[in-house]
């Protein structure tokens, strides 16, 4: 791969995928600036390093990124009409929800403030930057835009309680629970131990269906335990509660 199509794939990646540090060592390959290096690592400025990567590209890239800035500018202006309410509280079960659902309401809070400075940025930019140098700034907007709708929706429908999706009706339950013997119960329990960080960790990842997968299996296993007799110390409990398990 040439340079500048290693250049062009690192600025059309998605902005929270790129790499600060190939990204840094792409611009200093073409502009030999070793102190802005330092710095835009430093400060893990990833909009100057695509500012100085389009600027090392030129010409070539002008037409192209002409078409690609219209058509993010339309997509700005039409995400404008429909913005997510900035003044969304908390849910009244705030405190009970699993801390990595807790953290999408505080990110919110985090993410607005700097789409508002992008957007003051580009109305100045607008009259007087080149379609190449508006073209991170408005990346990195409707980045942001993304992942603030993808938090609301994630945090606006958690339901703490709800039953998961391929769960058996009532009416499909048998009247007396499976028996299972102590090899069930041991792999039941390591099933559990081991799948509490990673089923977390998704729900970071904003992967609902993944999420919701896994969330059914190990309700599967909790359930066995219980209708077994086995018991569980208070805060494994609470743990499970909090990933979304019914434990009740």
């Amino acid at each position: 791969m040439t340079y500048k199509e290693q250049v062009k794939e690192w600025l059309t990646t998605e902005p929270s995928q790129r790499d600060l540090e190939f990204g840094a060592k792409l611009m200093l390959q073409g502009n030999r600036n070793r102190i802005l290096h330092q710095n835009v690592i430093k400060k893990s400025n990833f909009d100057k390093i695509a500012y100085e990567l389009t600027k090392i590209i030129g010409e070539e890239s002008r037409n192209n990124d002409q078409a690609v800035v219209a058509k993010m500018v339309l997509q700005v202006a039409a995400n404008e009409t429909t913005q997510p309410e900035e003044t969304k509280g908390k849910r009244a079960d705030h405190e009970t929800l699993p801390e990595a659902i807790q953290a999408l309401f505080e990110k919110n809070l985090q993410i607005y403030p700097e789409m508002r400075s992008l957007h003051e940025r580009l109305k100045v930019l607008s009259e007087t930057a080149t379609d190449s140098e508006r073209l991170p700034f408005l990346q990195r907007l409707l980045s942001l835009d993304q992942e603030l709708r993808e938090n609301w929706n994630l945090y606006d429908g958690f339901d703490l309680n709800a039953v998961a999706p391929n769960s058996p009706n009532e009416s499909e339950i048998p009247n007396e629970p499976t028996k299972i013997d102590a090899k069930r119960v041991s792999a039941n329990r390591k099933y559990l131990s081991d799948n509490k960080t990673k089923l977390a960790a998704i729900i970071q990842e904003q992967n609902t269906e993944k999420a919701s997968e896994l969330l059914d299996k190990m309700q599967i296993r909790f359930t066995e335990l219980i209708e077994n007799g086995e018991t569980f110390a208070p805060e494994q409990v609470a743990e499970l509660k909090a990933l979304g398990l019914h434990v009740e």
